[in-house]
C-alpha cells in the first residue's frame, strides 16, 4: 500500500526518543515508511540483517545494534528464525496511522486535555501572548584615546610639510601603528620621533623604508638613539604633558589662588587666599 506513512509529534517526549541518536531515530522513521510501502501491517520480514542494512544504507554491525536498541527500548519486536530470516513487527504502527481505533481515540482525548507546561531551554525565555521580544541592549561605545587624532594629525602634518603632498592614510592598518606607538610612548615623545624622523639625513627615510608610520614603529628605538641631546633627555624623562599644556596649568594654579564672592547686598568681594 503506498502513500505517506503517518507519525505523531509526541514521538519527540517519549524517552526512547530522547536517548536514541540520529541513526537510531532514522532507521525507525525508515521502517515505518516500509512498513507503509508493504502491507501496511506493522509486519515486516528480511532474508537476514544484510538485506535490511541495505536498505538503511549502514554496515550490518551497526544494524544489529540499532536493532538491539529499538527492541530493548519496546519500539520494535525481533525475531529470529532459521536460515537468518528476519522478521519485525512495529507495535505502535497501527496506532500511528490510525488503525487502531481505541488506542486512537485515548490518544485524541488526552491531546484535548490540557497539556503540561513546555520544558524550557537553559536560554529560552517564554513570552505571554502580549508580549513582545526586547530589542537587544546597545553595546557601550569603545573607548578611544583622545590621544590617538592627534597623533595622526601632527604626522601628516610634519609628512605634507616634508614631502609636500597629502599622506595617505590607511585606515586601520595605520590606526592599529597608532595605537601600538601610544602604547609605547606618550604623546610629547611619538611628537619628538615624529620630528626626528622627518629631520634625519638617513637615506633609508627617503629612499628606502620611506616616510610612513609603519617606519616610525619599527625604528622607534634607533629614532631615540639620533635623537638631539635636548630632545634625547626629554624622551628619557618621558614628560606627562607638552610644554604648552603645562603653561596652561600654572595660568590656572595662579587663578586659583583670587576668588571671588558676593556678599548679602550684591557687592562682588574679592579674597585674596593666604
Amino acid at each position: 500500500m503506498s502513500g505517506y506513512p503517518k507519525i505523531w509529534t509526541s514521538i519527540m517526549d517519549e524517552d526512547w526518543w530522547k536517548l536514541a541518536n540520529g541513526i537510531q531515530r532514522g532507521c525507525y522513521l525508515q521502517l515505518l515508511l516500509l512498513c507503509k510501502s508493504g502491507a501496511d501491517s506493522g509486519h515486516l520480514c528480511y532474508k537476514n540483517v544484510i538485506e535490511l542494512s541495505v536498505l538503511f544504507a549502514i554496515d550490518r554491525r551497526t544494524t544489529n545494534k540499532v536493532l538491539t536498541f529499538l527492541s530493548q527500548n519496546c519500539c520494535i519486536n525481533v525475531t529470529y528464525e532459521d536460515g537468518g530470516l528476519l522478521r519485525i513487527k512495529v507495535p505502535k504502527y497501527k496506532f500511528y496511522q490510525g488503525l487502531d481505533a481505541k488506542a486512537h481515540a485515548k490518544h485524541m482525548a488526552s491531546k484535548s486535555a490540557v497539556s503540561p507546561p513546555k520544558s524550557v531551554l537553559p536560554n529560552q525565555t517564554i513570552l505571554e501572548p502580549d508580549q513582545t521580544i526586547p530589542p537587544p541592549a546597545k553595546k557601550p561605545p569603545k573607548k578611544t584615546n583622545p590621544d590617538h587624532s592627534k597623533v595622526t594629525d601632527y604626522f601628516c602634518q610634519a609628512y605634507e610639510k616634508k614631502v609636500g603632498v597629502k599622506y595617505g592614510f590607511h585606515g586601520k592598518e595605520d590606526g592599529r601603528k597608532i595605537k601600538t606607538l601610544l602604547g609605547r610612548w606618550n604623546l610629547p615623545q611619538i611628537k619628538h620621533l615624529i620630528d626626528t624622523m622627518f629631520a634625519s639625513t638617513d637615506e633609508f627615510y627617503r629612499t628606502g623604508g620611506g616616510y610612513s608610520l609603519g617606519v616610525l614603529l619599527a625604528n622607534d628605538n634607533k629614532l631615540v638613539q639620533e635623537a638631539k641631546p635636548e630632545k634625547r633627555a626629554k624622551l628619557n624623562a618621558m614628560p606627562l604633558e607638552d610644554c604648552r599644556h603645562l603653561a596652561r596649568l600654572r595660568i590656572e594654579q595662579r587663578q586659583e589662588q583670587h576668588t571671588e564672592d558676593i556678599d548679602e547686598a550684591g557687592n562682588r568681594l574679592l579674597d585674596r587666599k593666604p
